[in-house]
């Protein structure tokens, strides 16, 4: 199994007080083989607020923009540090334009929490 990694967005996610803010920046798309399944991130879902040591839901929806049917992943990882705070959590196969979700259950740590979500396909 070969992974490649093909979307990324931005999301900065900051604690001052309460909030959380969300905004979202697509970095890039790369393409793939004909008939391969390639992962665009759609929505990012989180709360609006939240205070330290609170369980917060982060929900990232992947679509596959490939070609081709394929399985996709994403993850999140803090941007200040790089350490991933999210696992990859994979999909089932997706056909062309399939959408999924996956999501997490994090901790809001008592900083500013600036991170990405990055979403990629699974390489035939």
């Amino acid at each position: 199994m070969v992974e490649e990694e093909t979307t990324k967005k931005v999301v900065a996610a900051g604690v001052i007080g309460a909030a959380i803010l969300l905004p979202l920046i697509i970095l890039g798309r790369k393409v793939g083989a004909a008939g391969e399944g390639i992962a665009q991130i759609g929505v990012i879902t989180a709360p609006t607020e939240a205070v330290a040591n609170q369980t917060i839901t982060v929900d990232v929806e992947v679509k596959n923009v490939g070609t081709g049917p394929g399985g996709l992943y994403a993850y999140v990882i803090d941007r200040d540090t790089n350490t991933v705070v999210a696992q990859k959590a994979y999909t089932a196969s997706l056909p062309v334009s399939g959408v999924a979700h996956v999501a997490w259950n994090l901790i809001m740590p008592n900083k500013n929490w600036n991170l990405r979500a990055i979403a990629g396909h699974i390489a035939a």
